[in-house]
C-alpha cells in the first residue's frame, strides 16, 4: 500500500464553523468583500447558485439553531458550503427565499424552477436578485453533469478557463468524488418575461406536455458562463468493502450501477473490494470510442463472441453430467471471464442494451467478476435489471436508498431499501427494508440462507405427510378389492394437518439452523448450496415422495398383520374390528411424521421436544375423547383402552418408527461420512470439540483514499491494469448505503477548497494531496481555475448520513 495521506489541515479557531464545512482559506473571504477584485463577481455568482439552485427546506431544531432538511445529503452540503462564505439560506416561501449576503437579508424572487430529471441530468432555477443600486438582475443558475453544462457554454466560455476547471474536475473524480458542474447566465429582462409566458403555456398543454416544456427549456438554458465545480465525497460506512467482498466469495455477482462519472466509479468500486488490483478491465467509454454506437456494438460483439468461444472451449475439455450436459466448473477451476471487470458508462450502455446487442451484453457480462455501469439514469438500472432476468432467468437482488433506485429495486425480484439521507422513497418500494449496506451481508447468508433450507424442507414436508397419510388408503383398497371402505375415522382424518403435524413443522421453519450465524458469516461458501440446489429439485421432489410411499408401506402392513384376520392382539383373545386398526395405522403416520421432523432438525430445542411429542401426545387426548362415550363417536367407543391393554399396539410403536426411519438415517449417516459438504464439518467439528463460534476480530480501519492506493503507491487510473446477481446503486453520491442515525462524529462531513491536481501518473496519492495543500495556500486566480472564464472548485469532504 501507499503512504498514508498526510492529516487534513486544522482549521483557525477564529474561523466561525458551519456544519458539514471544514475550510481553511482566509483569503476566499477578502476575494469575496473586495469588489475591485478581477473574480469577484464570478465568486459571487457562484456561491448565489449554491445557495438558490435547490430543494432544501430550513428549519429549527430543538436547541433553536436553523438547519437544513435536505432530499439529497449532497444539496444539504452545498448549501452548508454557500453557507459558510457568508450566503446564509434563511428562509422559503411560495414566491422565493430570503438569503442573507454578508450580513444582509436579501429577497429573492423565484421566477420558475426547471427540476432535474434522468434525460435533463440537470436542474435549473430563474431568479430576480436584487442589486446594490436598488434594481433587480434576472439571473439563470444551472447545476449539473460536466459534459450537460459543457454542451451549453457561451462560445467564449470554452478557452482555456473550461480546461482548468474541467482538469480540476477530472482530479476531483479521480480521488473518489462526485462531481458537479455549476453554470449561470444574466438575464435581458424582456427575454426572461417572454420565456416565462411560453413556460407557462407549455406547462398547461394538454399534449405532450413534457416534450414542449424540455423544447422550452433548451431556450433558455444555453449560453452559460461557467462558474466552477464542486466535488462531494462520501466515505464508506464500515465493512462496506468486506460485505462485497464475502458476497463474492459466496458466488453472488455484485454489478454496480452509478450516476459517477467512470473515474469516480473505478475508485468506488476499489474501494469496496469490488474492483481488486489483479483484475483486467474492459472500459467502454463513449468519448474514446469516437461516440460512434456502431463501434460499441462491433467491439461489444467481438468482446463477448471471444468470451462464447472460450467457455465453448473448456466445456468440451471438461467432464459431462449423467444427462449428458457438461458438468459446472469446480470452486477451484478459472473460467474464461473470471477475473475480468466490464466498465461501462451510460452512453455506451444505451448501445449495449438496444436489441441487437442486448444479448452481447449479458453473454459478456454474465462470466465476469464485477460490472460497473457509469452515467447511467434510473431507467437505463431497470432496464439492466430486467435484461438479466429475462435472457439468464437467474435471481436478482438490486439494492439502493434514492428515488433513482426505485425502478431498479421494483425490476428485481428482490428489492432492498436502504434508509438513509436520500429519502424514504427506496425503502418504501422495497421488499426489505435496512439501515445500514452491512446487513446485507447478514440478510443473504445467514438469514437467507436459513431460509432457503427451511422453506425447501417445508414444502418437501408437506407434500411427503400427506402421502404418508393418503397411501394407506390405496393399501387397504387393493386388500378390500376397491370395496370404498374408509380406513380412518372422519374426525381424526381432518385434524391430521390441523393438529397433530402442523406445530412441528411450524417450529422447524422458524427456528431450525444447520449452522450457526457466526459460522454462516465465517464460510461465505456455504451460500453456494442454494445455487447448487441443493436442497430443491426435482430429483429431490420424487425421493421425498418415494419416501413418503415407503413410510405408508410400513405404516399400514404392520398393523394390518398385526391386527386384522386371525391374528390374537388382546389377552382376551377378541379380534380387533376396522375402526380399531385404522386408529392404529393412523397413529403410526402421526408417529413417523412428527419423528421425520426430528431427524431433518439440527437445532433442537425445548420447543421442538414439545411441538413433536405434544403432537403425538395430544392423538392419545383426542383418542380418549372419543373412547369416551358413544353419543361421541360409537365407532370407537373404548377403542383406547382396548388398544393401551394389547401388546401388539406397543409393538407397533416400536417396529413402525425404528423400520420406516432406518432408511433415512442410514441415508444420513452414509452422506455425512463418505460424501459430507461444508456444513456437516462444522457441525462435526462443533459436537466433537465444543468450539463455540469464531469472533472475527474486525480489520482495522483504512480510509477510502488509503484503500484506492496500489502496491506501488499510486493512484489506480480506468486506464491501468491492476492485478445470484446483486446490483448496488452509487447515484446521487459515491455510494449511497447510508443512515442518518449512524453518523460518525469523527466523520463528519467537511468541505476544503481546491484547485486542480497534478497528474497522479509518478505521483502517489500522498503527494497529490500535499500538492493540494500547497495549492490551497496560494491566491485563488492561482488555484481555482478562475481566470479567463474559468470557476472555483469546490471539494465537500463528508461522509454520507
Amino acid at each position: 500500500m501507499g503512504q498514508e495521506p498526510p492529516p487534513d489541515p486544522k482549521p483557525d479557531p477564529s474561523e466561525p464553523t458551519t456544519p458539514n464545512v471544514n475550510f481553511v482559506d482566509p483569503d476566499m473571504k477578502l476575494h469575496l468583500q473586495d469588489k475591485s477584485h478581477f473574480n469577484h463577481q464570478r465568486l459571487v455568482d457562484f456561491f448565489s447558485s449554491l445557495a438558490i439552485n435547490h430543494s432544501v427546506m430550513p428549519e429549527v431544531d430543538s436547541k433553536g439553531q436553523l438547519i437544513y432538511s435536505a432530499s439529497s445529503p449532497d444539496e444539504g452540503a452545498l448549501v452548508y458550503g454557500a453557507k459558510h462564505f457568508g450566503f446564509d439560506f434563511q428562509q422559503r416561501d411560495p414566491n422565493g427565499i430570503v438569503v442573507n449576503v454578508f450580513g444582509v437579508p436579501k429577497k429573492i424572487d423565484i421566477m420558475c424552477t426547471i427540476d432535474f430529471t434522468s434525460a435533463r441530468k440537470r436542474s435549473s432555477v430563474i431568479c430576480k436578485i436584487p442589486d446594490d443600486n436598488g434594481g433587480f438582475r434576472y439571473m439563470l443558475y444551472c447545476k449539473g453533469a460536466d459534459n450537460i453544462i459543457a454542451e451549453r457554454l457561451a462560445a467564449n466560455e470554452r478557452g482555456e478557463g473550461m480546461k482548468v476547471t474541467f482538469k480540476a474536475m477530472e482530479d476531483f473524480a479521480l480521488d473518489g468524488l462526485r462531481t458537479l458542474c455549476i453554470g449561470g447566465r444574466e438575464l435581458d429582462g424582456a427575454f426572461a418575461e417572454q420565456w416565462l409566458k411560453e413556460w407557462d403555456a407549455a406547462s398547461v398543454d394538454l399534449q405532450d406536455r413534457q416534450g414542449k416544456m424540455d423544447a422550452v427549456a433548451e431556450k433558455i438554458e444555453c449560453d452559460l458562463q461557467l462558474l466552477g465545480c464542486t466535488g462531494i465525497e462520501d466515505k464508506l460506512q464500515d465493512e462496506v468493502g468486506d460485505t462485497i467482498a464475502c458476497l463474492a466469495e459466496a458466488g453472488v455477482k455484485v454489478w454496480m450501477l452509478t450516476g459517477d462519472k467512470i473515474e469516480t466509479a473505478i475508485n468506488i468500486g476499489v474501494a469496496t473490494s469490488l474492483l481488486t488490483n489483479d483484475m483486467d478491465r474492459l472500459v467502454f467509454d463513449f468519448e474514446e470510442m469516437g461516440e460512434d454506437k456502431k463501434a460499441v456494438q462491433r467491439k461489444l460483439h467481438e468482446e463477448a463472441h471471444k468470451l462464447r468461444l472460450a467457455v465453448k472451449a473448456q466445456e468440451a475439455s471438461g467432464p459431462l453430467g449423467k444427462d449428458g450436459k457438461p458438468l459446472p466448473p469446480s470452486p477451484d477451476q478459472e473460467v474464461p471471464g473470471s477475473n475480468l471487470a466490464v466498465i461501462m458508462d451510460g452512453a455506451c450502455l444505451h448501445a449495449a442494451l438496444s436489441k441487437d446487442s442486448e444479448i452481447d451484453f449479458i453473454d459478456l457480462c454474465k462470466n465476469c467478476k464485477a460490472v460497473i455501469c457509469c452515467r447511467v439514469s434510473p431507467e437505463q438500472k431497470g432496464s439492466v435489471v430486467r435484461a438479466v432476468r429475462k435472457h439468464q432467468g437467474k435471481v436478482t437482488l438490486a439494492i439502493g436508498d434514492g428515488a433513482n433506485d426505485c425502478n431498479m429495486i421494483q425490476s428485481a425480484h428482490v428489492g432492498v431499501g436502504l434508509r438513509g439521507e436520500e429519502g424514504l422513497q427506496a425503502f418504501n418500494v422495497s421488499d426489505v427494508g435496512l439501515a445500514q449496506f452491512r446487513f446485507l451481508k447478514v440478510l443473504l447468508l445467514v438469514h437467507g440462507r436459513w431460509s432457503y433450507r427451511r422453506i425447501s424442507k417445508l414444502v418437501l414436508y408437506m407434500f411427503y405427510k400427506n402421502i404418508v397419510l393418503v397411501m394407506p388408503f390405496y393399501w387397504f383398497a387393493i386388500i378390500s378389492f376397491f370395496s370404498g371402505q374408509k380406513l380412518y375415522f372422519e374426525y381424526l382424518y381432518q385434524l391430521f394437518n390441523i393438529t397433530f403435524t402442523a406445530i412441528p413443522i411450524m417450529v422447524f421453519g422458524v427456528l431450525d439452523q444447520d449452522v450457526n450465524k457466526q459460522d454462516s458469516l465465517d464460510h461465505p461458501q456455504l451460500y453456494t448450496l442454494g445455487h447448487r440446489n441443493y436442497y430443491f429439485t426435482n430429483f429431490i421432489f420424487v425421493q421425498w415422495l418415494l419416501n413418503g410411499m415407503w413410510h405408508s408401506v410400513v405404516c399400514f402392513l404392520i398393523p394390518y398383520y398385526l391386527f386384522s384376520g386371525e391374528a390374537i392382539a388382546h389377552p382376551d383373545g377378541k379380534a380387533s374390528d376396522l375402526w380399531m386398526m385404522g386408529a392404529v395405522i393412523y397413529l403410526m403416520v402421526v408417529l413417523i411424521v412428527n419423528l421425520k421432523v426430528v431427524l431433518e432438525t439440527y437445532y433442537l430445542t425445548w420447543i421442538t421436544h414439545v411441538s413433536v411429542f405434544g403432537s403425538i401426545l395430544f392423538w392419545f387426548i383426542v383418542m380418549a375423547v372419543f373412547s369416551a362415550s358413544a353419543k361421541i363417536s360409537p365407532e370407537l367407543l373404548g377403542t383406547l383402552w382396548r388398544l393401551c391393554e394389547s401388546p401388539m399396539f406397543w409393538m407397533c410403536l416400536i417396529l413402525c418408527p425404528g423400520i420406516a426411519l432406518a432408511r433415512d438415517f442410514a441415508w444420513k449417516a452414509f452422506r455425512r461420512t463418505f460424501m459430507p459438504e461444508l456444513y456437516h464439518r462444522l457441525q462435526v467439528r462443533y459436537q466433537e470439540t465444543g468450539e463455540p463460534p469464531r469472533v472475527v476480530k474486525p480489520k482495522r480501519k483504512r480510509t477510502k483514499k488509503q484503500m484506492m492506493l496500489d502496491a506501488d503507491g499510486g493512484l489506480i487510473r480506468s486506464g491501468s491494469i491492476d492485478r445470484g446477481y446483486a446490483f448496488t446503486a452509487a447515484d446521487g453520491a459515491v455510494v449511497e448505503l447510508l443512515n442518518p442515525k449512524d453518523r460518525d462524529p469523527e466523520n463528519s462531513p467537511s468541505m476544503s477548497f481546491a484547485g486542480s491536481i497534478p497528474p497522479n501518473n509518478s505521483q502517489s496519492l500522498a503527494a497529490a494531496q500535499q500538492a493540494r495543500r500547497e495549492a490551497e495556500m496560494m491566491m485563488p486566480q492561482q488555484r481555482g481555475g478562475v481566470q479567463n472564464g474559468g470557476g472555483p472548485g469546490l471539494v465537500f469532504n463528508g461522509r454520507r448520513g
